[in-house]
């Protein structure tokens, strides 16, 4: 079991399965010590709901989450 506190969590690109025409769609965890986690969905909406639940669960943020980002005045 792993502390979930000063991680990142970052979505990744989906890769075809070798040998394969199935599509997986991984996530990372970083943990302090740059100590990585892949962990693999079988569809976007799943890797979609398991980031919402991490993100919820640690508080993470973005600077997008608070502030709207357009072209400088």
């Amino acid at each position: 079991m792993h502390s979930l506190v000063g991680v990142f969590i970052k979505s990744d690109k989906e890769e075809q399965l070798e040998n394969s025409t199935a599509m997986i769609y991984p996530f990372k965890i970083i943990f302090p010590m740059n100590k990585v986690r892949v962990y693999y969905c079988r569809n976007r909406y799943e890797r979609s709901k398991w980031l919402h639940h991490l993100k919820n669960a640690v508080g993470y943020s973005t600077i997008d989450d608070f502030y709207e980002i357009q072209v400088r005045l």
